[in-house]
């Protein structure tokens, strides 16, 4: 028999025995099969055999309700439907054969190869809490997981975003998670609001490293200029309580103030009263 050229006649061939439909961009050459497993509100079904240079087959399910054991058996079940289409296809597939020019090839393997960051997401069975006691077990939830890499190399369910985005997906350890069925939270939007909230807080406490700086400065002037004043009241013979009560009470108190504190037996607050 002679070998089949094209995805689209092998689409056609395999027509004959299963709903496919052909499917090639950036390089990639795949056979989507239609009504393998099971599709439903609450499970998803996707079955296709990857072409490179051989066949493959590929099933992904999406269904949250069901533990990861489960669905990979269900995968594993769907795949074994299609091994008589795989080995079909590396027996009289030539893989070795394009109908596209040089230059379409090339632009291709340019684009693949293009360089891109942003997130996927992906269900994982993790042991989550269940109640307010902290009761522990088994569920499946979906996760955020930032992703950089090629473009031909990007997971199916890959998100571009920002550079602002995919940091901020980076300093939460690269991954969130979020509830089931929940709808995926802005990124982008997120990441501007905490580089917001960043810059605010930088703001903030730069303004009260000013108000420290002023308020210790105002402090030394008010201590140098009651200082001054004490000196000035002492040399025209002033009394030494006196004076540096004048001065503005300054602390830590000369050794004379504070023996003076001690023998009169009161304090600070009563003793500076007494002081005329």
């Amino acid at each position: 028999m002679k070998k089949i050229t094209t995805l689209q006649q092998l689409a056609e061939a395999l027509g004959k025995k299963a709903n496919v439909k052909a499917w090639e961009k950036g390089g990639k050459q795949r056979l989507y099969f239609n009504g393998l497993g099971y599709n439903t509100k609450k499970m998803e079904t996707k079955a296709w055999i990857e072409l490179t240079d051989h066949a493959e087959a590929v099933v992904r399910i999406d269904c949250p309700s069901q533990p990861s054991t489960w669905i990979a058996s269900q995968q594993e079940e769907v795949k074994g439907h299609m091994e008589k289409y795989v080995r079909y296809i590396n027996r009289f597939f030539d893989f070795g054969v394009t109908g596209e020019s040089i230059e379409v090839i090339l632009n291709n393997a340019t684009l693949a190869a293009e360089e891109v960051q942003g997130y996927y997401t992906e269900w994982r069975n993790v042991r989550v809490s269940i109640n307010r006691f902290g009761k522990m077990a088994e569920r499946n939830r979906q996760f955020v997981v930032a992703y950089k890499g090629t473009k031909a190399d990007a997971p199916r369910s890959f998100v571009p975003f920002s550079q602002e985005g995919y940091d901020w997906l980076l300093k939460n350890g690269g991954e969130i998670i979020i509830e089931p069925y929940a709808p995926l939270p802005d990124l982008n939007e997120r990441a501007a609001f905490y580089a917001r909230y960043e810059q605010q807080e930088q703001e903030r406490k730069a303004q009260e490293e000013r108000e420290r700086i002023a308020t210790e400065k105002a402090k030394a002037e008010a201590t140098a200029e009651g200082k001054a004043k004490m000196q000035q009241l002492i040399a025209e013979g002033a009394n030494f309580l006196a004076a540096w009560k004048a001065g503005g009470c300054q602390h830590p108190a000369p050794a004379e103030v504070v023996e003076a504190k001690k023998a009169s037996g009161l304090n600070w607050t009563n003793f500076i009263a007494t002081i005329v």
